[in-house]
């Protein structure tokens, strides 16, 4: 009999044992689990930087010599014309001296009128919400390019007549480094395109 409780008393200490470690084998195993445990940590995603602006065209322009220039335009008009006519002259009247006078005449006037005509076409301000982009050249493109967020002055360069017309010079005072000075010439309505230039960017 005493050997048979002294296995029993044996037999519950060892029992108590096991159900004292399973509490701790619970705990560790929480601990070792944030997610069973209930501290599950939050992973933070990268916040991404601002995407940058695009930019935008708000307006293309191109130089209107006739109002800038009249009386050249007219002139060289008037000297085509008189050209063609002492041509017909000489070739009615067979007289060399009026037809090479009217063919020297009228090419001279062709050939400005046609170049002129051609540069102009040639020429294009385009103004960007962030840019003033001036592009000229017949056979070979030359590019002027204006930080608008870099302009300091904006003037506008009009005289009676030419303010008659609408039309004017706008000069772009901008400091990018060193100080830049671009002539826009002959922009139609340029108070309009100025105020435009000086909206906030």
């Amino acid at each position: 009999m005493p050997e048979q409780g002294l296995r029993q008393a044996v037999s519950r200490r060892n029992a108590c044992g096991r159900a004292r470690e399973r509490p701790d084998r619970a705990n560790e195993k929480a601990n070792d689990d944030p997610v069973e445990g209930g501290v599950a940590e939050r992973a933070t995603a990268p916040v991404a930087p601002p995407a940058a602006e695009a930019e935008k065209e708000l307006c293309k322009l191109s130089p209107v010599m006739f109002r800038r220039y009249p009386f050249r335009c007219a002139g060289y008009g008037i000297l085509a014309v008189a050209g063609l006519v002492a041509v017909l002259t000489g070739l009615i009247t067979g007289s060399m001296f009026w037809l090479i006078v009217g063919l020297a005449g009228a090419g001279f006037a062709a050939y400005r009128l046609l170049v002129w005509r051609l540069r102009v076409r040639s020429t294009t301000v385009t103004i960007t919400s962030k840019r003033c982009v001036v592009e000229s050249g017949l056979l070979s493109k030359n590019t002027t390019e204006v930080p608008r967020n870099a302009l300091q002055d904006i003037q506008i360069v009009q005289t009676p007549f030419q303010s008659f017309f609408n039309v004017g010079d706008i000069v772009l005072v901008s400091k990018n480094g060193d100080t830049q000075r671009v002539v826009l010439m002959a922009v139609h309505d340029p108070k309009a395109v100025a105020g435009l230039l000086q909206e906030k960017v």
